[in-house]
């Protein structure tokens, strides 16, 4: 039994899990598929109840555990890799998100992400997946890439090569055709004030809730020809509003 993306709507959801549960009773039919994009919904029509759905998938592979087979989708992509994912001005990651940090489960919801394959293959000769075919996956070495993928092995190498890199040899590598970068200015974290130097060439800054306190927030005035080497230059360029 295979079912295609549903994005976060219960009742259909419901219908299907039920109709595989009777049918898997009466012995006519092995497992259930869902092929990707269980979760994410732009349609005000109805309720968004894409975590609900998850975790009950969830509770539905720990009772027939083989037998219930998800594939990944598109929308399911982003919580692995921690990217947004929008459809005009419709943003799908902050809300599943927003919900996924009010429950206990969300090493449960991710670890399941994690291991969702993007390709079912079957003896009848059908094989199964979210999007269909690229012209990448006609190179063999391709098509055994996606049809092994590890997430975790992929994050931990990116890891890893990032730590090697390092911000000394992400300056040079940005510096290769263009003038010398010398530092990098980053937000993303928060900070003891306004800013903190991280290193010799790491400047950390916040403008908003990062601030700690939030009225110490400040935004940076740089001039974007004049050369800077000093992170230290960078502290008398921060002004509040």
């Amino acid at each position: 039994m295979v079912v295609t993306d549903l994005h976060g709507n219960w009742e259909i959801y419901q219908g299907y899990r039920d109709k595989f549960i009777n049918l898997h009773q009466k012995s006519q039919v092995d497992g259930i598929i869902f092929t990707g994009d269980l979760i994410h919904t732009d349609d005000d029509t109805f309720p968004d109840k894409s975590l609900e759905i998850v975790l009950n998938v969830l509770e539905l592979k720990r009772q027939y555990s083989d037998d219930v087979i998800f594939l990944c989708g598109n929308h399911e992509l982003p919580h692995i890799y921690g990217f947004g994912l929008a459809k005009g001005r419709v943003e799908f990651t902050p809300p599943f998100e927003k919900a996924l940090s009010r429950t206990i489960y969300r090493n449960d919801v991710i670890n399941l992400f994690m291991s969702l394959p993007f390709y079912l293959r079957t003896a009848a000769g059908v094989t199964i997946t979210h999007a269909g075919a690229i012209p990448l996956m006609t190179d063999p070495k391709n098509t055994q890439k996606i049809l092994n993928w590890d997430h975790e092995s992929f994050l931990a190498k990116a890891d890893a090569e990032l730590a090697e890199l390092g911000v000394e040899g992400m300056l040079e590598l940005f510096s290769k055709g263009f003038r010398p970068q010398k530092i990098v200015v980053a937000g993303h974290m928060n900070v003891s004030g306004s800013y903190q130097i991280v290193g010799e060439n790491h400047f950390r800054f916040a403008s908003g809730i990062h601030a700690n306190p939030l009225e110490a927030g400040q935004y940076l005035l740089l001039d974007t020809e004049e050369q800077m080497n000093k992170v230290e230059e960078l502290v008398d360029k921060l002004y509040s509003v």
